[in-house]
């Protein structure tokens, strides 16, 4: 898509297929970014154990890497129970 970048973050043992039913509503408006977690989904887990101060980092890398500012980016957060 095109727009603003929407961050789409998953919640603690989820991966970002939760947003399949979602995507279609934004994808037209937003750049939509679909991120799994460190440990998560796709992604591999470096360490045995991993913080939410790693995640953040994690995070902040990948906006760095795709050049998104923070005020260019809103998020997307889902925790299902």
């Amino acid at each position: 898509g095109v727009g603003t970048p929407l961050l789409f973050l998953h919640g603690f043992l989820e991966e970002s297929t939760i947003w399949q039913d979602i995507i279609p509503s934004f994808i037209s408006d937003h750049q939509c970014i679909l991120v799994d977690l460190p440990g998560h989904g796709f992604s591999r887990l470096e360490n045995a154990q991993i913080t939410l101060h790693e995640i953040a980092l994690a995070l902040h890398s990948l906006a760095q890497k795709i050049e998104i500012e923070k005020r260019q980016i809103s998020v997307m957060v889902a925790i299902f129970q």
